[in-house]
């Protein structure tokens, strides 16, 4: 594998992104899926973070499913 970057990219600077954002999603799809409404605290400490962080995870992502079952009356 390395020689056929070595070959194809050598002596070019390349830029690999992390893909931070895309395991943000996930981990934030992940919270939603498992939230049952009074578990904030346990996802909290599974998931490394604070109350407020999976208050606003919850809270983005019910706005998100309610936007995508939203009826829009302008739609053609």
């Amino acid at each position: 594998m390395s020689a056929h970057i070595s070959k194809h990219w050598g002596g070019q600077l390349l830029y690999i992104p992390k893909n931070h954002l895309g395991k943000l999603d996930e981990r934030d799809a992940e919270i939603w899926r498992r939230f049952d409404g009074k578990n904030h605290a346990e996802l909290a400490r599974e998931f490394d973070l604070t109350m407020q962080q999976i208050y606003k995870i919850v809270r983005d992502a019910a706005a998100h499913h309610r936007a995508k079952r939203q009826i829009d009356l302008f739609a053609s």
